[in-house]
Formats: structure tokens, C-alpha cells, sequence
């Protein structure tokens, strides 16, 4: 679901910390609403008036997260490419990438069209900062540089790349990587780093 908060409305995309941003609010102690479904898109709920904002993440890293999560629980709620996640790491991103191309895309673009604010997922606590100054909340220094949530913890199989794999992750997700400016490989998904 989408969480309102103040005059803001926080639209969560899975594995871009939203859960670390859940945490905050209920902690710091603002009153907050769950409105539409269980990640609800901006798509589905249509012309908000009130400040949006929501997270994304480097394509590569969010295939991995994505992936790793799958691994620590039997929910499969997301038919396109958890059909796939029962397999090696290498396997799940090439039979993903071969049957639903841009997926990250598609999925991205439900939940970011209108939105007022996208922050990224690796600088979550700087721009989740800046958000809530944009949005008049509440800021609690020591909140924002509490640990992460909902981060895979079981030792799960390698989740890395090889450099041609990665690199087709990119050329599938070109629109990702130019929309939020992820035209890089980041060196640490990748095998032998």
C-alpha cells in the first residue's frame, strides 16, 4: 500500500528501502494511513493533489535484491518473473531478461508516473532527508542513520554478474539506467570483485 503521511503520499516500490522509510515514520512517530493496495502504483491511484514520492534502485541491484529476497520466502506474487527466481541467480536474470525484456522499466513506470519526488535507493538517507524537509516532516538524525530493513540476512547463493550479463541487464534496461541516471556498472555486483 501506499502510505500517506502528513501532506505527503509515499508510494513504495519493492526492494528500494521503503521498508527503512516505513520504520521511520512509525518510529519518529508521525500518524500515517495505508491508502490503495499492497504496493500500490501511482497508476492506481490516480490524481493525487498532495506531494508523491517514492525510491528506485540501479537496475543491476535490484535484479539481486529482488532476486535474494525470493530466496528466504515461498511468496511468489509477482507472476512475470517469479516463475523464474527458483533458479541460479545467472539463470533467473537471463530467462527474466529473455522473456520480459524491460521488465524493470514496465514495473518502474507504473509506480513513478506524476510522482513529485524519486529518490534513489543508494543515497536513501540523504534524499529521504531532503524529502522530508521538502515536505515540512519531522527529522530525527539519529533515525536516518539507523540500519537498514528488510535487507536479505540469510547466507543465500552468489547473486553477481559476469561483466557480459551485466551489461545485457544494461542494454535491457537503457530506459532505467538513462531516466534515473544509472548509466554505469557498478563494480561490486560483479563477479571476482
Amino acid at each position: 500500500m501506499a502510505l500517506k503521511v502528513g501532506g505527503a503520499i509515499f508510494i513504495h516500490i519493492p526492494k528500494t528501502g521503503g521498508m527503512w522509510i516505513r520504520k521511520y515514520f512509525e518510529q519518529v512517530g508521525i500518524e500515517s494511513r495505508e491508502i490503495g493496495a499492497n504496493h500500490a502504483t501511482s497508476i492506481e491511484l490516480g490524481k493525487i493533489d498532495e506531494l508523491t514520492f517514492c525510491f528506485v534502485r540501479h537496475p543491476l541491484t535490484w535484479y539481486q535484491s529482488y532476486w535474494k529476497y525470493k530466496q528466504t520466502t515461498q511468496t511468489r506474487t509477482n507472476p512475470p518473473i517469479d516463475q523464474f527466481v527458483d533458479r541460479p541467480f545467472a539463470e533467473f536474470v537471463t530467462a527474466a531478461l529473455a522473456e520480459h525484456g524491460d521488465y524493470l522499466n514496465r514495473f518502474y513506470s507504473q509506480f513513478v508516473k506524476g510522482v513529485n519526488y524519486i529518490g534513489k535507493q543508494e543515497t536513501l538517507r540523504d534524499d529521504f532527508e531532503t524529502l522530508l524537509r521538502r515536505a515540512e516532516l519531522p527529522i530525527d538524525v539519529n533515525l536516518l542513520s539507523g540500519p537498514e530493513e528488510n535487507k536479505s540476512i540469510k547466507p543465500v547463493a552468489s547473486a553477481k554478474y559476469t561483466l557480459p550479463l551485466a551489461e545485457r541487464v544494461m542494454r535491457h534496461e537503457i530506459r532505467v539506467a538513462r531516466q534515473f541516471d544509472y548509466n554505469y556498472i557498478p563494480l561490486d555486483v560483479l563477479t571476482g570483485f
